[in-house]
C-alpha cells in the first residue's frame, strides 16, 4: 500500500506537527504491515530540514515528496476559475495512475478550511470516479468558522451556493471518511454522515529528550532577542495568527508578570496575517512593549526546536479564540511547564476526558470599557459585523447572530471580543493602570499574579492514563479501524446537511470574534 498524505503546505504549525507525529505511528502500528511507501504532497517545497527529520522518524519506510503547486491556497495563486478543478482532477488522476499501485490510501488535511475549493472539488469528483480508493479527510478547521472571506474565493471557483461547497468539502461518496479532532465537531458531523465520520483526536506524547547543547542555545536565543537582560520568557508556541489572539497573551503577561517577555515561536505566513503582525509590531515599537514575534522565524534549520524553546521558557501561553484541538495544551503538560490559557469550548472536554487538568485557565479576561472609547469601538464592531454579514451566503444570513459587544452595553467586556484596534487601545495603558482596572474584575488572576511573581505557577501533571486516550498506539488503532472498515454502498446521510449544522453552531454569537473579520 502507498499512503499519500496531502496538505496545502508544510509550514510550521499544528497540522504539520500532527502529520509528523501521526504518520510514523500509523506505519509502526499498522496491524497488517502493508504500508510500503509514504508520499507527502504539498503545494510548495517542503522544508528540507523538517523532511530530513521526518524521514529519520519513518525508519525503513521510504518517503517520497510531490510538489503540486495547484494545491496551494487559492489566495496565493494567480488565477482560479470554475474550470480549475477539472485540470486538477486530470493531473491528479494521471499522477495516481503513474504510481502503478492499485492499493492506495489518500489522507488529506484541512480541505474543510476552504482555502482551495477547486482542490476539494477535484478530490471529491475523484472519489466518484475511483470508488475503490479510500480517502480519509481530517477536518482541523472549517471555512465558516471566522473565515467567511473564503466564500468569494469559492464563488470564483464555481460555487453557486453553499450546497455546492458542502458537496465539495463533505462529499457523499462512500469511499470518503471524515476524521474529527474534537467531540463537538464529531457529534455534529456524525449525526449527518453516520458511519463515514470518526473521532481522531491529536496525538499526545511525553516531551522529547532535548540535548543540553540545544537547551543552552534556546536559552541564549531568548536572552539575545529580549535585550540580554535575563528577563523570563512567556512563550506562545505558534505562528502569528489572528485567531491566536496574541494581544491577549501580552495583556495576561503584563498583568501576571510585568517584567516578562511575551514571545511567539513562528512568524506570520499569509498576507492578511502579515498585516496583523505589522500592527502588533508597530505598536510594540512605539509603546516599547516586551513582545517579540517569530523568534524562530519560518523554519530556520540552525535554530533550536519548538520543544527546546518550550523547555527554556518560564511559562506557556495559549489565548486562542479558535482551535480545533490546541496542541500547546499537550506540549505544556508534556514539558511540565506552567500554562496560562483561555478556555476553548470545543477543546477542553476532550482534554479533561484524557485526565488532564490545567490549574491556570479562564473563560474570559474582562476589561473595563472605560479604558477605551467604547462608543467608537461599538461602532467599529457594527461596521465590521455588517461587512462580515454581507459576506455570508444567502442561505445562512437568517441565523447569523450579532457579536456579544453589540448585544449589551455593559461596564466591562471580554478582551477577546474586541477589535484589534480596541485591544491595542487597552494595551496602551501602563502596567499599573491595567492592574488596577483588571484584577478586581478577574479575581482568579490575583493569586496567579502572586505565584507568578515567585516563579511558582502550577504545571499540569502528565496523567498516566493519557496514553490510553491520546497515545500513538490508540491513534493508529482509530485510524486503521476506519481504513480497514472497507468501502460500503450503505447510505450514510448528507455532507451538505453536516456543513449546514456546523455553520448554524459556528455563526452564533458565542463563536464570533471581531479580530477574525
Amino acid at each position: 500500500m502507498i499512503l499519500i498524505v496531502l496538505h496545502h503546505h508544510f509550514r510550521p504549525g499544528g497540522v504539520r506537527r500532527v502529520i509528523e507525529k501521526a504518520v510514523p505511528a500509523i506505519v509502526r502500528y499498522d496491524p497488517h504491515n502493508k504500508i510500503e511507501r509514504v508520499i507527502l504532497v504539498s503545494g510548495e517545497p517542503i522544508p528540507a530540514e523538517w523532511m530530513a527529520g521526518f524521514r529519520k522518524n519513518m525508519g525503513k519506510t521510504p518517503v517520497g515528496e510531490k510538489i503540486w503547486t495547484q494545491a496551494r491556497y487559492a489566495s496565493e495563486q494567480f488565477h482560479v476559475d470554475a474550470a480549475t478543478w477539472r485540470a486538477l482532477l486530470l493531473e491528479w488522476r494521471l499522477w495516481i495512475s503513474s504510481l502503478d499501485n492499485p492499493d492506495i490510501l489518500i489522507w488529506t488535511h484541512n480541505l474543510s478550511v476552504g482555502r482551495n475549493a477547486s482542490l476539494a472539488h477535484a478530490l471529491s469528483e475523484f472519489s466518484r470516479l475511483e470508488p475503490e480508493t479510500l480517502q480519509i479527510w481530517t477536518c482541523h478547521d472549517f471555512w465558516f468558522d471566522g473565515r467567511l472571506q473564503r466564500w468569494p474565493e469559492m464563488r470564483a471557483a464555481g460555487a453557486s451556493s453553499v450546497l455546492d461547497v458542502g458537496q465539495w468539502l463533505f462529499p457523499d461518496s462512500p469511499n470518503v471518511r471524515f476524521a474529527c479532532i474534537n467531540h463537538i465537531d464529531y457529534q455534529i458531523l456524525h449525526a449527518s454522515t453516520g458511519w463515514r465520520t470518526f473521532y481522531l483526536p491529536n496525538i499526545a506524547e511525553p516531551a522529547p529528550a532535548i540535548p543540553e547543547t540545544e537547551k543552552a542555545a534556546a536559552r541564549k536565543l531568548l536572552m539575545d532577542r529580549t535585550g540580554g537582560r535575563g528577563s523570563p520568557a512567556w512563550l506562545i508556541p505558534c505562528r502569528v495568527l489572528r485567531r491566536k489572539n496574541i494581544a491577549e497573551s501580552l495583556l495576561i503577561t503584563r498583568l501576571l508578570k510585568p517584567d516578562a517577555w511575551t514571545v511567539t515561536t513562528g512568524q506570520a505566513g499569509s498576507p492578511s496575517e502579515k498585516q496583523y503582525a505589522l500592527a502588533l509590531s508597530s505598536h510594540t515599537k512605539t509603546r516599547q512593549w516586551r513582545l517579540h514575534l517569530g523568534i524562530l522565524g519560518n523554519d530556520t534549520p540552525d535554530l533550536p526546536s519548538v520543544a527546546a524553546m518550550i523547555d527554556a521558557a518560564q511559562t506557556i501561553l495559549l489565548t486562542s479564540v479558535q482551535e480545533g484541538f490546541g496542541l500547546p495544551f499537550l506540549e505544556a503538560a508534556a514539558a511540565r511547564k506552567p500554562l496560562v490559557a483561555r478556555v476553548i469550548p470545543n477543546v477542553m472536554s476532550d482534554l479533561i476526558q484524557s485526565g488532564l487538568n490545567f490549574p491556570q485557565t479562564y473563560e474570559e479576561l474582562l476589561v473595563p470599557v472605560s479604558l477605551l472609547n467604547w462608543k467608537d469601538e461599538r461602532e467599529s464592531q457594527r461596521t465590521a459585523w455588517e461587512k462580515w454579514r454581507s459576506l455570508l451566503p444567502a442561505e445562512w444570513s437568517g441565523f447569523a447572530e450579532a457579536p456579544p459587544a453589540l448585544q449589551a452595553n455593559n461596564d466591562c467586556v471580554p478582551f477577546s471580543r474586541l477589535t484589534l484596534e480596541g485591544q491595542l487601545d487597552i494595551l496602551s495603558h501602563s502596567d499599573d493602570e491595567l492592574a488596577r482596572a483588571c484584577l478586581d474584575m478577574n479575581p482568579r488572576l490575583r493569586p496567579w499574579r502572586e505565584r507568578a511573581g515567585h516563579g511558582s505557577l502550577a504545571a499540569t501533571e502528565w496523567p498516566p492514563q493519557i496514553e490510553q486516550h491520546l497515545g500513538p498506539r490508540i491513534y493508529a488503532s482509530r485510524f486503521w479501524m476506519t481504513a480497514d472498515s472497507g468501502i460500503s454502498s450503505r447510505p450514510s446521510g448528507s455532507g451538505q446537511s453536516a456543513q449546514d449544522a456546523l455553520a448554524r453552531l459556528k455563526l452564533t454569537s458565542k463563536w464570533l470574534f471581531p479580530i477574525l473579520w
